[in-house]
Order: structure tokens, then sequence, then C-alpha cells
């Protein structure tokens, strides 16, 4: 596995679009970030196969339109870090460890079924599949 740390200040001649439909999840310290906020609204809602994990400073409050975020169930709970070492010395259990499990859960949730399972959800095919059996049999 290969891991990328970006910081979105210095990658702007790569939309972020592009690293996101890359990433297998994305972790965005949204600290006094009003640009990364703004990203993560934009990431969020449109990308449903990359789990967001936000991390803020516990001692900061929680941003505005935050909570229209919380409706995705892509977007993993906060995690609040009091400072840089606390965060690092949890970082792989507390926030890549989330983040992956929740992809790893997105993708098999994502199997689609075969082409003839799909045609026979379809209301029109259950009916070509019973003539097509009926006439085999008859």
């Amino acid at each position: 596995m290969v891991r990328y740390i970006v910081n979105l200040h210095h990658a702007v001649a790569i939309p972020i679009s592009t690293l996101t439909h890359m990433a297998h999840f994305v972790i965005a310290d949204i600290t006094d970030a009003k640009s990364v906020l703004q990203d993560i609204q934009s990431i969020v809602p449109n990308n449903p196969s990359v789990p967001a994990q936000p991390i803020p400073l516990a001692s900061q409050e929680e941003p505005g339109m935050f909570d229209f975020l919380c409706q995705f169930p892509w977007l993993l709970k906060v995690f609040l870090y009091d400072n840089l070492e606390g965060l690092l010395g949890a970082l792989e259990e507390m926030v890549i460890g989330p983040a992956e499990l929740k992809r790893r859960q997105s993708s098999e949730n994502r199997k689609h079924p075969s082409n003839k399972e799909r045609c026979q959800s379809l209301p029109f095919a259950k009916l070509h599949y019973a003539m097509t059996d009926t006439f085999r049999d008859g």
C-alpha cells in the first residue's frame, strides 16, 4: 500500500477531485482551515466510495456547516486530538485503521451482481425469463 500525505495548499496544480478519486480515504485536518473545510464539503457528498476522516484540534469549535456532512455515512466519526504528538501516536489505530475498514466495507457493498442477476431484478426481465423457461420446458 502506498500512502500519500498531501498538503492541499502546495498541491493546487492537482485538482482536489482528481486526488480524491485516486485515494482510498481522505484525512482532513479541519483545524482553522476554511479552505480545507470547503474542499471537504465538495468531496464528501460526491464520493461515497471514499471515506473521509475529519481530525480537528480538540480545543477548536465545530466549524460552521459541518453538520451538513454528518448525513453521509462515509464521513467517519470526528477524531479530536490534543497535540501533534498525541495525533501521531494514535494515527494508525484511531484514524487510518477506521478509514481503511470503512473503505473495505464500502468496496464489499459495491460488488456488482452478474448481468443476468441484474437483469432478472428488473420487472420486464422477470417476464422475459419466465416466458423463456416456459418455452424451454414445453
